[in-house]
């Protein structure tokens, strides 16, 4: 969960890029032009909220059809090709959604199959992982609280709000992480949907590989530096990791917290960070047909 700069200027209107992906045969009217600038104003008056953006009847038909199959568009080698690598770069590495796997896809912030009239929308197109796409699918809530966040709109403030729990065993080290209730969080309805959107996506789920790859990661790097570390030794490199870390990303990022979870907790500073080490495994040996 994180948000983006997006500015507007600096991608195609939705009316430029509606009429790129349609074909020269099925440009928009004139009236269709008034109609859709009057609904893209709409939506970022909106804050892209599905709760206070009805679908329109007028493309609920064979119309909307045509603009939700000229999205394919942005697909490789299409007219639109250039918009999806944009968009990509906007978010850089980290899918905005759940702010872990890489952003593969180009989601419909407000599905296509119900709101066909953004199928060309810049500003509802966002670059995220392919399990918060499927995931997400055609969620929007229905509700002021259950809106899922829009990482173009929302401003997601830069405070810790995650809760770390790890769990430390003889061969492996795990986290889980949880929205923290306690989080001071000034807007209640942004906390609301903050919450909401945690556990809509599952973003506990969403982290586990890239927790446990850290956690990994962490493991070694504490082992090259200092063989026989103090336990403060481990805390301050857990530590400096984590301003590194909340310098580039934020406070509000998992890796900020898992990092300042793990600088805290005593059994994996005193050697439970060895725990995630590989087994050396013999070379298999060749033997001979009888």
């Amino acid at each position: 969960m994180r948000s983006i700069e997006f500015v507007a200027g600096d991608f195609p209107s939705g009316i430029e890029a509606t009429g790129e992906g349609l074909p020269a045969n099925a440009q928009l009217t004139a009236a269709e032009v008034i109609r859709l600038t009057a609904l893209f104003d709409h939506y970022v008056a909106s804050g892209g909220r599905g709760d206070l953006i009805p679908s329109d009847p007028y493309f609920r038909t064979a119309r909307g059809a045509a603009l939700k199959t000229a999205y394919g568009e942005t697909h490789k080698d299409g007219r639109l090709a250039g918009l999806r690598e944009e968009l990509k770069r906007l978010v850089g590495n980290r899918c905005p959604c759940c702010g872990g796997a890489r952003p593969g896809q180009l989601d419909h912030h407000l599905p296509s199959s119900k709101y066909q009239e953004f199928s060309l929308f810049p500003a509802n197109l966002v670059a995220s992982c392919g399990e918060c796409n499927n995931t997400k699918r055609v969620k929007v809530g229905a509700g002021e609280e259950s809106a899922l966040l829009h990482p173009y709109f929302d401003q997601i403030p830069d405070i810790p709000f995650m809760a770390v729990t790890l769990a430390l065993q003889v061969k492996y080290v795990s986290a889980t992480v949880a929205f923290d209730d306690t989080a001071p969080i000034a807007d209640p309805l942004l906390k609301a949907r903050m919450r909401n959107h945690f556990n809509t996506v599952d973003i506990n789920k969403q982290l586990q590989s890239e927790m446990t790859e850290m956690i990994l990661e962490m493991g070694m790097a504490i082992d090259l530096a200092d063989p026989n570390p103090s336990v403060e030794t481990v805390a301050a490199i857990l530590l400096a990791s984590a301003e590194t870390k909340a310098a580039f990303f934020g406070e509000a990022c998992w890796q900020t917290a898992l990092l300042r979870a793990l600088a805290t907790d005593h059994g994996y500073c005193s050697g439970g960070y060895r725990a995630t080490r590989k087994t050396s495994v013999a070379p298999a040996v060749a033997v001979a047909a009888p």
